[in-house]
């Protein structure tokens, strides 16, 4: 796995050039995470070279977002799987963030119910091609995930293999190329 590039694109603390080397990082960004629970929160804009992912679990909320060019993913930590909502991202090729961070954070049953509706929402995603993003999304070093951890946890989650290494690589990769970052 050392000859493709991986990207990680979620990270909520800062993280070192050489750190992120050492985990198997080209590059890791801390973008800004806006917490939306209606439309009308969705005014803030990224500075430039800045990427800016909307969490929510509102549905009509995520719709309006995939309609913003300055919105660069999703964040949808309930996993709805709401049907018009992974068509638009399609669409628009918005793409949602799978963050293992959310895993590691639950326990028992309710980290049962997390994984399975993490794998419908990734089965419904790869139905309608909507593009993933695959990160930790890590508050603190010890939620930090190599490039073979997180290609594993999503093909445990139902996503292929190399999707899952498209959605480490290739994906974030052009978002940050969109802004200038790499």
């Amino acid at each position: 796995m050392s000859e493709m590039k991986y990207f990680e694109a979620s990270l909520r603390f800062p993280l070192g050039e050489k750190e992120a080397g050492e985990l198997g990082f080209s590059k890791a960004v801390s973008p800004i995470f806006l917490e939306a629970s209606k439309p009308s929160e969705l005014k803030k804009k990224p500075k430039k070279g800045e990427l800016l992912c909307v969490v929510s679990s509102d549905n009509e909320t995520l719709r309006q977002a995939c309609r913003k060019p300055y919105i660069s993913f999703l964040l949808d930590p309930s996993f709805s799987g709401d049907v018009g909502l992974l068509k638009l991202a399609a669409e628009k090729n918005k793409p949602f963030l799978l963050p293992t961070s959310l895993v590691l954070e639950s326990r028992g049953m309710r980290r049962a119910m997390l994984l399975s509706r993490m794998r419908f929402f990734v089965h419904l995603c790869t139905a309608f091609k909507t593009p993933l993003l695959l990160g930790s999304g890590a508050k603190n070093e010890f939620q930090l995930k190599t490039p073979r951890e997180l290609v594993a946890i999503a093909s445990a989650l139902g996503l292929e293999h190399e999707r899952a290494k498209f959605a480490l690589s290739e994906q974030p990769a052009a978002l940050l190329g969109e802004k200038g970052l790499i």
